[in-house]
């Protein structure tokens, strides 16, 4: 599949602020036009991934596991995803994240 796609970099907590341990309970892609602000039918989303870096990650919860680097994919017709209550995933706030649209 080819199309007009995009990768970014984001990070959850601003940078130069103190590194806070959070959890991510969901994720949901909202498509937008040109201007990243306007609404755009939901039918142009092809896919939707967000990556971590696994190494960083790995070292910050010494883990001793190899695991994926993408936490989440999103397909045309499933706009969100959420863990049951009571689940999610530890991040820390200064963790980059990699989005691809």
């Amino acid at each position: 599949m080819r199309g007009p796609y995009g990768i970014q970099k984001i990070q959850i907590g601003e940078a130069g602020s103190p590194s806070e341990l959070l959890w991510v309970t969901g994720y949901q892609a909202v498509m937008v036009g040109a201007d990243g602000e306007e609404p755009a039918s939901q039918e142009f989303m092809c896919h939707s991934n967000l990556d971590i870096d696994m190494e960083r990650h790995r070292d910050l919860f010494k883990w001793k596991k190899q695991v994926s680097t993408r936490l989440f994919t999103l397909s045309q017709g499933q706009f969100d995803i959420e863990f049951a209550a009571g689940f999610g995933l530890p991040i820390f706030s200064d963790e980059v994240f990699s989005l691809n649209t």
